[in-house]
């Protein structure tokens, strides 16, 4: 059910609906080099998953990098009670009966320093303060919503509303219906140029395919409508 996306980096990804599109969504499962497994965005957990994790390691941390990333918060901290959980700011504002270890920002905290750095983008309103990570060993950027790769082995359905919702398919996109919301377009632009000056190679999507090699060229091209003005 894990799949291995580079050095210390897994993913598993189930169905879910969002606004009735139906959509594959996606969790990653790194490995510290100091001991411990993170949780990024996770995914509703089974007695398998729960084993193939626990046999990584013991899951030190879970991240909810997104106010839309919360659906399985409770249970898989339920799951991995000694875990500190970490939530984006909206969703720490506004979800005050999970467990919140610490607000996510610019800083790294201490446990995953060594393995990943991590950005607030800002700029973007409707709840999408989203917190993007870029894993150092694997040289991949893992993101939540700020980029949707829809391919042509998705249902029907789903590329079917997705030409309206997120843009024409394939190709890794900012969400059409993300783009009014863009409520200060100065900042956003810095926290895209920010992203792109780390060296990753691979895109993790919330949802949607892999971006397995070129990420970087890949990312710039999903921005030029706001990087080119």
């Amino acid at each position: 059910m894990l799949q291995s996306l580079g050095e210390s980096l897994w993913a598993h990804q189930q169905r879910i609906r969002f606004g009735g599109l139906p959509l594959w969504h996606r969790m990653s499962v790194i490995t510290l080099a100091g001991g411990g497994v993170v949780l990024h965005s996770p995914t509703r957990l089974d007695a398998e998953l729960k084993e193939q994790i626990s046999h990584l390691g013991k899951v030190v941390a879970v991240i909810a990098p997104s106010w839309w990333h919360d659906l399985y918060l409770r249970e898989t901290v339920q799951a991995f009670p000694d875990a500190a959980l970490y939530g984006a700011p909206t969703l720490v504002r506004w979800s005050r009966r999970l467990p919140f270890t610490d607000i996510l920002s610019d800083s790294p905290p201490v446990l995953w320093k060594g393995d990943m750095d991590q950005h607030h983008v800002e700029g973007i309103g409707l709840f999408l303060d989203e917190v993007v990570f870029y894993h150092r060993p694997s040289r991949s950027v893992v993101l939540a919503d700020l980029l949707f790769n829809i391919s042509q082995s998705d249902a029907w359905l789903t590329r079917t509303l997705a030409r309206v919702v997120i843009g024409p398919y394939p190709g890794c996109r900012f969400a059409r219906l993300y783009r009014p919301f863009v409520v200060d377009r100065r900042r956003f632009r810095a926290s895209i140029e920010r992203i792109l000056e780390w060296d990753f190679d691979q895109i993790v999507v919330g949802h949607g395919a892999v971006v397995q090699n070129g990420g970087k060229a890949v990312f710039r091209k999903a921005f030029d409508w706001l990087l080119k003005r």
